[in-house]
């Protein structure tokens, strides 16, 4: 028997949410499912969910260029990246954050390596070597820097 409201009870401890409960409502609705049918559907939906989130971030964690020791600095070159093209503070940076989050894909290795490899190529370039006892660039003078050493007469 279709229920006219549905009570449907979210498992705890996973990236869905009140917006995914109502949008299962209605679509259990509109398939005239019974309230255990829908809060199976629910169940079963929060488990694949959980399941993506785990594997995208073990993925994540042992690949070889952005995971393990590397993965902070990827995530500064990442958020480097999405900073320049969407800030937080656009409707549309907003908005992918919080999808990139509640889907998992946050982690998803091949977008991580793509937005660190962005990020990093942004990132400010390094100054001249430096004179390995001071620190300090060593000084040169002007014909040696325009014209690679000393100008003779």
């Amino acid at each position: 028997m279709v229920p006219e409201r549905y009570e449907l009870v979210l498992p705890q401890g996973g990236p869905l949410d009140q917006s995914d409960v109502d949008a299962l409502a209605a679509m259990a609705k509109e398939r005239k499912w019974t309230n255990e049918q829908a809060q199976a559907a629910l169940t079963e939906m929060h488990a694949q969910t959980t399941a993506q989130h785990t594997g995208f971030l073990s993925t994540l964690q042992a690949h070889s260029e952005v995971g393990g020791a590397h993965l902070e600095a990827a995530q500064v070159n990442a958020t480097r990246a999405l900073d320049h093209f969407l800030p937080a503070t656009s409707p549309e940076g907003a908005e992918l954050r919080s999808v990139m989050t509640k889907s998992g894909y946050g982690n998803y290795a091949p977008l991580v390596v793509l937005l660190s490899r962005i990020g990093k190529a942004m990132a400010e370039d390094k100054g001249l070597s430096t004179s390995a006892s001071t620190g300090a660039a060593a000084p040169r003078d002007a014909a040696s820097v325009l014209y690679g050493g000393a100008i003779t007469k």
